[in-house]
């Protein structure tokens, strides 16, 4: 078992990215609940260790657990303290994927006007970062902002 051998050689890193992939697929066979636990034990340590940018990717997938559970509070604060640091730490990828997160949050909310901002500037960023099949399917969520206001 990867997480037991993970946490005997004090791989600390190792256990944090193992803890959060276990929990990414549960979040992915349908059990959030379950996933969230995983994931804020990776997120524990990857704050231990100090590591504000596996934090920060930790914290995306912690959000995306918490609206498939329809906590959609929980999931933007989540992202919103994820972009902060990538933003601060420079990771351009990173941030279009966030901010992506944080305009398909908001469209589940039922907050069409404010999703198309954050959108559309992750669709820019992975345009300029020539990232076309992401930038693609953004312009598609934009279409259908468009068409359902």
């Amino acid at each position: 078992n990867t997480l037991a051998v993970q946490r005997r050689v004090g791989n600390r890193y190792g256990e944090g990215m193992t803890l959060c992939i276990l929990g990414v697929a549960l979040r992915k066979l349908g059990r959030s609940a379950e996933a969230v636990n995983w994931i804020e034990d990776a997120l524990a340590i990857f704050e231990e260790l100090g590591d504000r940018n596996g934090g920060a990717y930790v914290r995306g997938e912690l959000a995306q657990a918490y609206l498939e559970m329809g906590r959609i509070e929980d999931a933007l604060g989540s992202l919103g303290r994820s972009l902060e640091v990538l933003r601060d730490t420079g990771d351009r990828y990173g941030q279009a994927t966030i901010l992506t997160l944080i305009g398909l949050a908001r469209q589940r909310a039922g907050q069409s006007d404010e999703a198309r901002e954050p959108l559309a500037e992750g669709q820019r960023i992975f345009t300029e970062l020539g990232d076309r099949d992401q930038a693609a399917k953004i312009v598609a969520e934009l279409a259908e902002l468009t068409d359902a206001g």
